[in-house]
């Protein structure tokens, strides 16, 4: 019983614990500026697959990642945000790397309503009773 009692409170305090966690890819200066130097399966095999490939040109490729800061108690925060664009050549050479950074939104919730034709008259508006031609339903 005495080391079920231990076992509960390190993991209550581990799940307490601050630290900083990568989520996706998140490429390091040194990683970053070996790409060029590198092809796509080398690429793919090391970081695996990229996570969007541009719609219009199969040769763009993104890697997104994001760093994320645990508190004790209050939730995540997102600290870093990275998107590597990463362009190929016919035969699977980098010819261009990007790193994007981007900024963290907050996104919060409005007030406004949104019209809606449909919602916005009553049911029995929708059964048109009571035309001007005097029929009735």
């Amino acid at each position: 019983m005495r080391y079920l009692s231990y076992l509960a409170i390190a993991f209550v305090l581990n799940s307490c614990s601050q630290g900083i966690s990568p989520h996706g890819i998140v490429f390091t200066e040194s990683e970053f500026k070996t790409l060029p130097k590198l092809n796509r399966a080398s690429i793919e095999q090391k970081f695996g697959k990229p996570q969007y490939t541009s719609s219009f040109d199969p040769k763009k490729v993104y890697y997104l990642g994001y760093k994320s800061e645990r508190h004790y108690i209050v939730p995540s925060e997102v600290i870093d945000r990275s998107a590597v664009e990463i362009i190929y050549d016919q035969k699977g050479n980098v010819v261009s790397t990007k790193n994007i950074a981007l900024e963290p939104k907050n996104i919060s919730p409005t007030s406004e309503k949104v019209p809606n034709p449909e919602m916005d008259t009553d049911w029995l508006s929708m059964f048109d009773i009571g035309s001007s031609d005097g029929a009735k339903i």
